[in-house]
């Protein structure tokens, strides 16, 4: 089962993975703007289509790595979760940033130049025209408090000993006595989960909105539904997330036999992995819709390639805003010209970093 489910994890990363440049917004190269007319140069299908061939080789050679250690039980499972699925996220950043550097080098090469608007337009508008309602934040917490009330009700029924760490071969190696801090440390998890979700939402309902004088209606609309459809993405990751958390937890306490947990654990990656590929899919579509339906406006950051650092970081120290609009993939990415923004970059870390001691220590 452990390897059943390390081909599970892996198989959307490869996919969603490879697929990034073509999620872009229109005229976006890896992070680089490029003219209209030079969009199906050879030279730049070229560089996408090596990145896409590195990209599924380098994946599979750690998928296959990730799989032998465990089947000889090198590592378990969570260890080549933790350590091997990171390794190959820096590899593919190496392989990200090289193709950058050949759309960079083969832009500079061509002199190719992109007109910028001269009308600058911000959408002052309520920020909520642009999400799901904050009242949707609610519905987690009324599942995690679901989820505290059935624990403790069938608090008596969990064993003394509860299993803690496993060695490589899965095995439990490390027990600890039943106590409430033992039986509810991960509702702990799940309400940290939760607050950066919200945060996720919030940052989506507030970041910069780029718009035009000349766009019509129904283009403002496209735009509304394509970040609804994100942040309705969010809540339902957050939801499976929260399910899978359950499912662990009465597992470890020995309210569900485990092997329940592990096929939801298959469940809840293939969901997951449906909502993050309809996400670029439907974003694409509109994304499409509005470039056909305003082919001669140029946004106002369009041409500021300066500002975005690999085609990756957005850095302007003169924007206010303090999260803006993805160039490549899909979803919003923060100011890091502000120190705000260094804060809510760490601090996922921090979080992310926590739960990996929480699950050796």
């Amino acid at each position: 089962m452990p390897l059943v489910i390390l081909f599970f994890i892996w198989i959307p990363i490869i996919i969603i993975n490879a697929l990034v440049p073509f999620w872009s917004q229109p005229g976006i190269f890896f992070g680089i703007l490029i003219p209209k007319e030079q969009i199906r140069h050879q030279k730049l299908l070229t560089i996408r289509r090596n990145y896409c061939v590195a990209t599924v080789v380098t994946a599979i050679l750690f998928m296959g790595l990730s799989i032998l250690c465990v089947q000889r039980e090198v590592m378990s499972m969570l260890a080549s979760i933790v350590y091997l699925i990171p390794a190959y996220f820096v590899v593919h950043i190496l392989i990200y940033l090289q193709g950058y550097s050949g759309v960079k080098r083969l832009k500079k090469e061509k002199q190719w130049t992109v007109e910028k608007s001269s009308v600058i337009a911000v959408d002052t508008s309520e920020h909520n025209w642009s999400t799901i309602s904050r009242m949707w934040n609610l519905v987690p917490l009324w599942l995690i408090a679901a989820n505290i009330v059935f624990v403790a009700w069938n608090y008596d029924r969990i064993p003394a000993q509860i299993p803690i760490h496993y060695d490589a071969s899965g095995q439990v190696d490390r027990i600890a006595q039943k106590s409430v801090g033992i039986i509810f440390a991960l509702n702990l998890i799940q309400c940290l989960m939760v607050l950066i979700m919200a945060g996720v939402q919030e940052a989506i309902i507030r970041s910069k909105r780029q718009v035009h004088p000349e766009q019509s209606e129904s283009t403002n609309n496209l735009r509304r539904s394509s970040r609804r459809y994100q942040a309705a993405v969010i809540h339902f990751i957050t939801l499976i997330s929260l399910a899978l958390f359950a499912s662990v937890q009465f597992s470890i306490i020995g309210l569900i036999d485990s092997s329940l947990t592990n096929w939801t654990l298959i469940a809840a990656i293939l969901l997951i992995f449906a909502a993050l590929i309809s996400l670029p899919m439907v974003l694409k579509k509109n994304r499409t819709l509005v470039a056909e339906a305003n082919a001669h406006t140029v946004f106002p950051d369009a041409g500021s390639d300066e500002h975005w650092k690999w085609g990756l970081f957005y850095v302007n120290r003169n924007d206010p805003a303090l999260f803006v609009e993805k160039r490549g993939g899909v979803g919003i990415t923060i100011n890091l010209g502000r120190l705000t923004g260094w804060v809510f970059l760490i601090a996922p870390l921090v979080f992310a970093g926590a739960i990996v001691l929480f699950s050796f220590f």
